[in-house]
């Protein structure tokens, strides 16, 4: 794999900063950039205490998702190496998350993910929701609104091999709302990924094809195996860029961009914390959890968005947009 560039931290020197920016927007060149390669990477963006407050609940969460999902694998007579969910009681009661985990061999209970963790410690909504998220969301996707969709932890502890495959996030939001419309023509969708751990080359890195979001593929529609022949015969796999970063790090990602990450071959733990944004209107499906779905406004200026919205228009060529169903 390369790793000769991956357009990080992109200065302010080319096309310069926006007349109505703010110290939580991005810059005329991150908007670009964004659209250029299909990510952008903003160093540092929570502060060490920030990223101390979500590796605490990370890993209480965890320690708890693993007795909840070791009780529903007996319970159930769960196979080994099976995926499957549980849910995660919240406050009052509620199914306020859900958890994903895999029944391994040689790791008995391998905790994936946990969805809607906000929905169990509140922190994590009010974190993923500041301004320095939510406005350049708002720039990205077009709008002063949007649903609050995803609110993750990804888990891969040292050798529980846990993987993902090769995929485009439009395929999920279509898989789970098979109504899904790109209502802004741009995907209307942006996935936000916060490193909890430092990422390195042996803790199982987010791996790009960059510019690949150019074309939806459409993989949601093929079986894994098809999916993965047709995306050797399209990109070489060899020029894929994998994100190393540090505690904080925080990656705005198109969602037809492709990526993958493999194990944790590395004796350190490495968590994601994951939200993904959607442009009204563009879910029709309400998600598990307490509070998913719910509408937010981005608190972006009206002259910042205007700004935006012409400068994406009058600059960017070839705007990646996804196909609706019909």
């Amino acid at each position: 794999m390369s790793t000769s560039k991956s357009y990080e931290n992109i200065p302010n020197n080319r096309q310069g900063k926006f007349n109505y920016e703010v110290s939580d927007a991005l810059s005329k060149d991150q908007v670009e950039t964004f659209f250029t390669p299909g990510y952008i990477v903003i160093k540092h963006l929570f502060t060490k205490e920030e990223v101390e407050i979500i590796a605490k609940h990370a890993e209480q969460m965890f320690t708890e998702a693993q007795k909840i999902a070791e009780k529903h694998k007996v319970e159930n007579k769960i196979v080994v190496n099976t995926a499957f969910r549980c849910d995660y009681d919240g406050l009052n009661g509620t199914k306020s998350a859900s958890i994903l985990a895999i029944n391994n061999e040689d790791h008995p209970i391998a905790i994936k993910l946990i969805s809607w963790v906000g929905g169990v410690e509140q922190n994590l909504i009010d974190l993923s929701r500041q301004d320095k998220i939510i406005i350049k969301v708002g720039q990205l996707l077009g709008s002063d609104k949007a649903n609050h969709l995803i609110n993750q932890i990804h888990y891969k502890m040292p050798h529980d091999k846990v993987t993902f495959n090769w995929h485009q996030d439009i395929q999920n939001r279509r898989t789970f709302d098979p109504n899904w419309k790109d209502v802004n023509k741009k995907g209307s969708f942006i996935q936000v990924l916060t490193a909890i751990d430092e990422v390195t080359t042996g803790s199982g890195p987010l791996i790009v094809i960059p510019y690949s979001h150019k074309e939806d593929l459409h993989l949601s529609d093929l079986s894994i195996a098809e999916n993965k022949l047709k995306i050797i015969q399209k990109y070489d796999l060899a020029r894929a860029v994998p994100l190393l970063l540090e505690p904080g790090d925080t990656i705005f990602m198109h969602p037809v961009l492709l990526h993958q990450s493999e194990a944790n071959e590395s004796d350190q733990p490495r968590k994601m914390f994951i939200n993904g944004f959607s442009y009204p209107e563009a879910n029709k499906k309400p998600y598990p959890g307490a509070g998913s779905t719910e509408e937010v406004f981005l608190n972006i200026s009206p002259n910042l968005l205007q700004e935006t919205n012409d400068f994406i228009k009058e600059s960017i060529q070839d705007i990646p947009h996804t196909r609706n169903k019909e």
